[in-house]
């Protein structure tokens, strides 16, 4: 079934999105060789990305109960200041423990962005114009991290301290576009107890286990990758076109989102996609062919839109507590990018830079078995509550 998009409810959440995943392109892709060219090993790399992603799962835990009760407005000001801050520090950043709070407040940061504008995004809509309109928002953030890659590694070649001045501009464009947002509900409504469905929160924890499933593979390829890179000749321009690579991977599912949602609600679709990024992701351990690379890297992008897109918008259709729920979304995110970032730069700085690749994808077969134990555990307690309630 084919949906319309509000466009008068929802450009401005997509025009956020876009600005806002701009400058963490940039930023993400400009990072890692900023920390290398100062001194950062594997580890180094890993335990960078690691206090970035875990400061972002911890903050989302704070921010996102807070963004059903305080002022979302206020919660973007916040995130404005904090990464307009983070990004003039990094530019003039020459020391690695620096560098390593400043990823650590990056990660602070962004909490407060993310859980407010999905909450008011779930909030602002109904039901049937909520699934076409997080495909629209999550093409536009794809965008932005498409062409934020692009110029983070060209930036950065051209001179370091641009890769990382430049943000500034989209970050403080993305908090405007909502802050004078006359949407409503920048102040949520009160929260509304809903009943609960049977098996609903093992649906949800199997949604969010399929992000951490993803996201590990993000860590190891977007935090760890580029010293394996630097090796067999892949510097931060080239870095920053697989990137976009990844960006332009999740475009079909978000694209499709656009009118066909519901052909991405079905579990067994991200599941199939995890299993392909692990086999692709596993072959890194021998290839150095930048065309193969390009594939890995984009098979790695189509496996995130898919799940991406069903964990946000399963995150959101339910009434009720809308922040915290695309809060935990984020979080299971950014745990999965820790979880691959650290445990990949543990495993390359102990054998070898080839080494993280197949135990990562054998931790996203073991995720995806768990997921599929606990979707069939909550379809059997649906089909018993149904049964119950039948008269």
């Amino acid at each position: 079934m084919r949906q319309r998009i509000h466009w008068e409810q929802t450009w401005r959440f997509c025009l956020a999105a876009f600005c806002m995943d701009l400058a963490s392109g940039m930023y993400l892709v400009a990072l890692p060789y900023l920390a290398m060219s100062i001194g950062a090993g594997s580890m180094g790399l890993g335990v960078l990305a690691a206090l970035s992603g875990g400061a972002y799962v911890l903050a989302c835990l704070v921010s996102s109960p807070l963004s059903d009760r305080h002022s979302r407005r206020g919660l973007i000001v916040a995130a404005a200041v904090g990464l307009t801050f983070v990004y003039l520090a990094t530019a003039r950043t020459a020391v690695l423990w620096q560098l390593c709070l400043l990823a650590l407040g990056w990660g602070l940061s962004l909490s407060l962005f993310w859980p407010p504008v999905f909450g008011w995004l779930g909030d602002s809509l109904r039901r049937d114009e909520l699934e076409a309109a997080t495909g629209a928002v999550n093409v536009s953030w794809a965008l932005g991290a498409l062409l934020g890659g692009v110029l983070g590694g060209w930036l950065y070649a051209v001179r370091v301290p641009l890769a990382f001045l430049a943000p500034i501009i989209p970050v403080l464009a993305a908090c405007a576009a909502m802050v004078f947002s006359p949407c409503p509900h920048g102040t949520p409504a009160p929260l509304r107890t809903a009943p609960r469905t049977p098996g609903a929160r093992r649906a949800l924890a199997a949604v969010w286990l399929g992000n951490l499933s993803v996201c590990s593979l993000l860590g190891l390829m977007g935090g760890v990758f580029p010293k394996l890179g630097e090796q067999i000749g892949v510097d931060a321009r080239a870095f920053g076109l697989l990137m976009a690579g990844l960006a332009l991977g999740r475009l079909p599912a978000f694209v499709l989102a656009l009118r066909w949602g519901r052909w991405l609600h079905d579990w067994r679709v991200g599941m199939v996609t995890q299993l392909l990024a692990a086999v692709m992701v596993a072959t890194v351990s021998q290839a150095s062919a930048y065309a193969w690379l390009s594939l890995v890297f984009l098979s790695v992008g189509l496996t995130g839109g898919a799940n991406y897109y069903r964990g946000l918008f399963k995150s959101l259709e339910g009434e009720g507590s809308r922040g915290f729920k695309s809060g935990m979304h984020e979080a299971s995110l950014m745990a999965g990018y820790l979880v691959g970032s650290l445990a990949s730069g543990a495993l390359a700085g102990r054998w070898g830079l080839r080494a993280p690749y197949v135990p990562i994808s054998l931790l996203t077969v073991g995720l995806v078995a768990a997921q599929v134990i606990l979707v069939r555990s909550a379809s059997r307690a649906q089909a018993a509550g149904h049964a119950e309630a039948a008269p």
